[in-house]
């Protein structure tokens, strides 16, 4: 009878959408199941049920019950939910790339600073050249207008 009344649940549950979604049952953490099946057969066999009698029982068909539990199996299976990625895999990642982009940032940084260092440098030694020019010119045409 439970089984029964277990499965017209079990039905109702699955081919009812509405109830799935108000279901806010979790996932176990822990659940054994256990597979299994049945074969029956009569006892004692008949060969041996004239010699029983014999002895005088009667009815033993009955009154006799033998049981035998056998396990299908006796490996077990172990699923094991690991993240993918813990605390310090993240921290050690993010880490790695703040680095990287950092590095990267100072380099280009100091790149720059050495690229307006050396574009000043070479306007000063532009601008230097033609005053030096300039003023060679001008002292040769002194030069040249006193002689």
């Amino acid at each position: 009878m439970a089984a029964t009344c277990y499965y017209q649940n079990e039905v109702e549950f699955d081919s009812n959408a509405e109830l799935k979604e108000q279901c806010k049952c979790q996932i176990s953490c822990e659940f054994t199941t256990f597979d299994q099946s049945i074969s029956t057969s009569t006892s004692p066999a008949d060969v041996y049920f004239p010699i029983l009698q014999s002895m005088g029982y009667t009815d033993i068909k009955n009154n006799i019950l033998e049981v035998r539990l056998y396990y299908d199996s006796l490996s077990y299976l172990l699923v094991e939910s690991i993240p993918e990625y813990n605390t310090e895999d993240i921290v050690g990642i993010l880490g790695g790339q703040m680095g990287i982009f950092l590095g990267a940032s100072l380099l280009t940084l100091s790149e720059l600073i050495e690229f307006v260092i050396l574009s000043v440098a070479m306007v000063m030694k532009k601008c230097y050249r033609c005053a030096f020019r300039k003023k060679n010119e001008q002292n040769e045409q002194d030069l040249t207008q006193y002689y």
